[in-house]
């Protein structure tokens, strides 16, 4: 058995190349030579997308807030694929056809125990190294006081296939 272990993989670096040649003193009957494997591994790299979500921490009942910002970055040093942006309202936010006219996204609203998901860009987009997409956006404040958070998430392919 022969181990390879690869800590970093640079970018351009497509597959690699297991060689073993194995020589015995004990009698091989008709093959003198010695025995040899051969294996290619590909190596493809990875992406590391992370997500920001800035904007108004106070939410005025009934009312409308934000602007808020979320940026999707890729840190590489891959390619992202099929990469879905999704912006979480508190329960109860809504968003106004103007509103999502505005964010260039898709609003599916809440249950009434969930909150509301806007998804942002043509999902699922590719993000090449060192890409960010970013997005600007506001909601309409719930409509019942307490506890509310406006979250941001996303979803790829850390491998390219």
């Amino acid at each position: 058995n022969v181990t390879v272990s690869i800590a970093a993989v640079p970018v351009a670096l497509t597959s690699v190349v297991a060689n073993t040649t194995i020589t015995t003193s004990i009698n091989q009957g008709s093959d003198a030579g010695a025995n040899s494997a051969s294996s290619t591994v590909t190596v493809t790299s990875i992406a590391d997308v992370t997500t920001t979500l800035s904007g108004s921490q106070v939410l005025v009942v009934g009312q409308p807030s934000g602007p808020y910002t979320a940026v999707f970055t890729n840190s590489g040093p891959g390619q992202a694929t099929q990469v879905t942006q999704i912006i979480t309202l508190p329960v109860g936010a809504t968003m106004t056809a103007a509103q999502v006219t505005a964010s260039g996204g898709t609003y599916t609203a809440g249950t009434g125990t969930t909150g509301g998901t806007l998804s942002l860009g043509t999902a699922p987009v590719t993000l090449a190294n060192g890409a960010s997409n970013t997005f600007n956006f506001t909601i309409t404040a719930p409509t019942a006081n307490g506890t509310n958070q406006v979250s941001a998430s996303e979803s790829h392919r850390r491998w390219n296939q």
